[in-house]
């Protein structure tokens, strides 16, 4: 029945609370009339047989009140209450003046007046002055009935006036109770509506407060839950659900306990039991306790928890909160960094290694040219010094080669021939592979150059060789390097090649190996993604050659298929147009005209062989293993020598800052600056600051003496090397 009223009165839905009550009041009075005026019209025309002048009202009293419903229905309050009351008061009235019954009669009917006057604070919804009019007007209209019937009623006059006051009178006390109860009802019900709205509103607030916290913590990138005081879950942000694919559903309503077992592994259960909510029961804030929690793949993710419980006024737990942090990337950055430290360290190690073995190589190169210098082509041990010193350029390479690497040198693009630097690395390899491995080549005679640095290149090649060693280290296999040129043209070729139009190498090295599952083929070019176990890789080196050949314009194809191997082809730009310089003859030494040489190294096997070669050559040398005693004799007579060379690394005092004090006394002597490695000091550098020529160990001997002669006869040095040209 109520669920049927609200649908009727449904227009007052957005209307006040006291206007809601009073439509439903009015609605249950208009029905109670309708159901009053039948009985009441079949009393006054069959039992008080009354004419129809008298019942008639009732009648139109029914039609009105049933239009006054409607206009009710419609939302029309104020119309309909003020037809109900007019209608019922008219209605009184008329049957009261056309009463053809006795005195008591018609005057009882008065009665009905008054309580039809008790509806005006029903009726009223403002102005609650027109309640005093209501009354005011059926006083009136009781006056004139009177003086209208006073005879006719024909009752004593004491009677009459006794009746009229007393009627009086209970117009007036009925006028101020219902003016009063009016406005008690009122402030009564407009204090109800302002509590009815004050509780919206703070229902609306809450509300929207629940909200903002929900979308502000669904936003947050970390893993949020929240706890009631029995441990179970009342909230789970989506990026802790997306983690495990769960629904809310799968948490709310569940206990802590219970779902540890399900994505946590034992120590970290342990851990969050006796430790996380104990020091939480305790007060205390819990920060950063590393767990693991397992994903929807099943793999544990390493996470840091950080906890606090939710207490009430009175300092009791009646909940918690907790935040997991993802620590996946940040432990890979740690791998890396851990890695780049290594790296670091190695590069250090390298040129430690680089700065003495180049002083021991200069020795071996040295005295190996100064026995070939003083002993004709004819000496039966001829050859194999020769090979001695080509052992000793290999392992300059060599040299050259873990310096770049280490990136302790910077990478000088220059014309490269592939076959070369391929043929070299197969060598190489040959040694380390085990037997089960053979090694095919298809390496064409036709020489093919490209644009890059020596060591890259040999970088290229011996990452892909050893990720082909590692897939067949089980099995063994085919390791397979070819080398060829491509022609892509604009058009039909166009279409399906890797690479743009123009003239490229391709260089392919394939295994007969396990494969490249296609789950992680778009990684295998990530830094540190490596499938190899603990200490079998560093996940480098397919990140490193993608960036070299990237940074040449060229690019690296890749085709696997698990259980039959790996192709990995490189693209380079080639070289087509390039021609090979033709070498300048071989020219005898330089010969010295007793110049005056200083020179300081921290080797004495260096100084010796310097020594006794530049005097082959007919120079006046003096050397000192002591920078502070070389300056000594520099500063005593700066005329006393015509150049001076210098080593760099030098206990005491450093070849540069030897040069430069040397260089204030006197700026036009020559100084030549020589160092096995120096990441301080470069060719550039060491021109900036007046040194005239700068060498790398280990020395050569031809190189030297060009050298000397250039720096001390620049004429003749020029017009020597123009007539060769």
């Amino acid at each position: 029945m109520a669920s049927r009223l609200d649908r009727l009165l449904r227009r007052y839905d957005a209307a006040d609370f006291v206007l809601q009550q009073k439509a439903r009041v009015l609605f249950g009075i208009c029905l109670t009339i309708l159901c009053l005026i039948p009985p009441l019209i079949l009393y006054i025309a069959f039992y008080a047989q009354q004419s129809a002048k008298v019942w008639s009202p009732a009648v139109a009293a029914f039609i009105l009140i049933a239009l006054a419903i409607g206009l009710l229905i419609n939302g029309r309050y104020t119309v309909s209450s003020h037809m109900v009351l007019l209608t019922c008061l008219i209605a009184v009235w008329l049957a009261t003046f056309l009463d053809s019954g006795g005195p008591v009669m018609r005057l009882d009917t008065i009665v009905l007046i008054l309580a039809v006057l008790t509806m005006t604070p029903l009726i009223i919804i403002e102005y609650k002055w027109s309640i005093i009019l209501y009354f005011l007007g059926n006083a009136l209209l009781l006056i004139i009935f009177m003086v209208l019937n006073w005879h006719s009623l024909a009752l004593p006059e004491t009677a009459l006036v006794d009746y009229l006051i007393d009627t009086l009178f209970a117009f007036i006390f009925i006028c101020v109770t219902s003016y009063y109860v009016f406005t008690i009802s009122q402030r009564a019900l407009d204090r109800a509506n302002q509590d009815i709205l004050n509780r919206k509103q703070a229902e609306q607030q809450t509300a929207t407060a629940k909200a903002f916290l929900e979308s502000s913590l669904a936003s947050i990138p970390e893993g949020v839950l929240l706890l009631d005081e029995k441990g179970r879950f009342t909230y789970v942000n989506p990026t802790l659900r997306g983690w495990v694919e769960k629904d809310e559903s799968d948490f709310v309503g569940k206990s802590i306990t219970d779902l540890l077992d399900l994505y946590v592994d034992s120590a970290s259960k342990r851990l969050v039991l006796k430790d996380v909510l104990k020091r939480i029961a305790e007060g205390e804030t819990v920060i950063g306790t590393e767990i693991r929690i397992k994903d929807a793949a099943g793999a544990y993710k390493p996470m840091a928890i950080t906890a606090s419980g939710i207490t009430d006024d009175n300092h009791q737990i009646v909940g918690g909160i907790a935040i997991l942090v993802d620590l996946t990337e940040r432990k890979q950055l740690e791998s890396q960094l851990r890695q780049s430290q290594k790296m670091e360290a190695i590069g250090t190690l390298a040129g430690g290694i680089a700065h003495d073995f180049n002083n021991i190589l200069s020795a071996i190169m040295g005295n190996t040219e100064l026995i070939l210098m003083k002993h004709p082509a004819e000496g039966k041990y001829d050859k194999k010094l020769e090979s001695i010193y080509a052992a000793c350029e290999r392992a300059k390479d060599l040299i050259g080669q873990i310096l770049a690497f280490s990136r302790k040198s910077s990478a000088e693009p220059q014309p490269v021939l592939l076959q070369a630097i391929i043929k070299e690395n197969l060598k190489l390899l040959k040694a380390s592979l085990p037997s089960t491995i053979e090694i095919r080549q298809h390496i064409p005679d036709a020489s093919m150059y490209v644009m890059a640095d020596p060591t890259q290149i040999h970088q290229i090649l011996m990452n892909l060789c050893t990720n082909a060693h590692h897939s067949m280290v089980q099995t063994g296999g085919v390791l397979e390097v070819a080398l060829s040129a491509m022609d892509i043209q604009s058009g039909a070729d166009e279409a399906n090649a890797p690479v743009a139009p123009g003239e490229w190498v391709k260089l392919t090295v394939s295994d007969t190996g396990e494969g490249i599952p296609e789950a992680i083929r778009d990684r295998i070019f990530d830094p540190y993604f490596s499938t190899k176990g603990k200490g079998l890789g560093t996940g480098l080196g397919l990140a490193v050659v993608h960036g070299i050949v990237k940074s040449y314009g060229g690019t690296v194809d890749v085709w696997s298929r698990p259980g039959k191997g790996s192709v990995f082809t490189v693209y380079l730009p080639r070289l087509a147009d390039f021609v090979e310089s033709k070498t300048r003859p071989s020219q005898p030494l330089h010969q010295g005209n007793q110049e005056r040489v200083l020179m300081v190294d921290d080797e004495p096997m260096i100084l010796d062989f310097t020594r006794e070669a530049l005097q082959q050559l007919g120079y006046q040398v003096e050397v000192t293993t002591r920078p502070e005693e070389a300056l000594d004799w520099f500063q005593a007579d700066p005329d006393r020598f015509d150049l001076v060379i210098t080593d760099m690394t030098m206990p005491g005092m450093t070849g540069d800052n030897l040069a430069g004090e040397i260089l204030k006394i006197r700026p036009d002597i020559p100084v030549v600056l020589c160092t096995g490695y120096s990441e301080r000091l470069d060719r550039h550098h060491a021109k900036a600051m007046g040194v005239k020529a700068f060498h790398m160990k280990p020395l050569n001997l031809h190189e030297l003496s060009e050298t000397l002669y250039h720096l001390l006869y620049p004429d003749a040095s020029a017009a020597a090397y123009s007539s060769h040209s």
